[in-house]
């Protein structure tokens, strides 16, 4: 497939390029990585919202250009490791950005945590007006979450996939053992690491209402909860996977302390 280079783009206010989440045909090829330069180079000054799989993205287009009116911004698939550049400097010229998803996992090799803001990187914070934050694989020090607006309503810090993703598949659902196959199963946080995240945003997004956490069960899970309960007074909805033993959600002192979270709090959803 050939790219016509003088093809004229209208001017867009939404852009989606979507694939399925866990295809095993090629997610990155050079006639996609070039529709989408030929597209988002002409459409900047009038999108809104961009959704796209994030392999054949290219990084250096959105760095280079100005976003003036850039609501929303999902991308989900593999991370890309080459640009050398973090997302809070690729992402940073979307001042009105309201919605950012990072759905990214690594490639087999990788595994690392990358940070949206690395410790000791200069940089300001840019999107004042942002309301919703998901990221996955959660750097415990990322200084992202020191500067949290607090126009911030809804957090989530998962993974992706979702470490049981990888079991389920091991176990027949999914075809060929593909995701280990090419990406990193993710090793999600201890319980204190998440806890310190939150205690980070806690002063900063005093009016959230939605909360998405995934970490592991170990000795010190109870403490997320209560950590939760104390810290964000105008919750209403929380989710949260830990992993260990399905015993944990029998044990007496699980059970009270996740029917008592909605106390004193405006928790009117919970979901484990």
């Amino acid at each position: 497939l050939l790219i016509h280079r003088q093809l004229k783009i209208p001017p867009l206010t939404r852009f989606y390029y979507l694939q399925a989440t866990y295809a095993t045909y090629p997610r990155a090829t050079r006639p996609q990585y070039d529709f989408l330069t030929l597209v988002l180079e002409q459409v900047p000054e009038t999108l809104q919202e961009l959704v796209s799989i994030s392999e054949p993205l290219p990084l250096h287009t959105i760095h280079q250009n100005q976003w003036p009116q850039l609501r929303v911004l999902h991308l989900y698939g593999e991370r890309q490791l080459a640009s050398g550049l973090p997302y809070i400097t690729l992402f940073s010229q979307m001042p009105r950005l309201k919605e950012l998803t990072l759905l990214l996992v690594d490639p087999q090799g990788g595994g690392e945590r990358h940070a949206i803001w690395p410790p000791g990187h200069p940089a300001v914070y840019p999107w004042p007006e942002l309301e919703r934050l998901t990221i996955t694989q959660p750097h415990p020090d990322d200084q992202l979450f020191h500067h949290l607006p607090p126009s911030m309503r809804h957090l989530t810090l998962r993974y992706f996939p979702h470490p049981y993703v990888f079991h389920l598949e091991r176990d027949g659902p999914l075809e060929s053992n593909y995701l280990d196959k090419v990406w990193n199963p993710p090793s999600p946080l201890s319980a204190l690491e998440m806890i310190d995240i939150l205690r980070r945003c806690a002063h900063r997004v005093p009016d959230l209402t939605n909360l998405v956490v995934e970490f592991q069960g170990d000795r010190r899970r109870l403490d997320v909860l209560r950590c939760v309960a104390s810290s964000f007074p105008r919750l209403r909805l929380f989710q949260f996977y830990w992993y260990e033993g399905e015993e944990d959600l029998r044990d007496p002192d699980v059970v009270r302390h996740i029917t008592s979270l909605s106390e004193g709090i405006a928790l009117t959803t919970l979901i484990t």
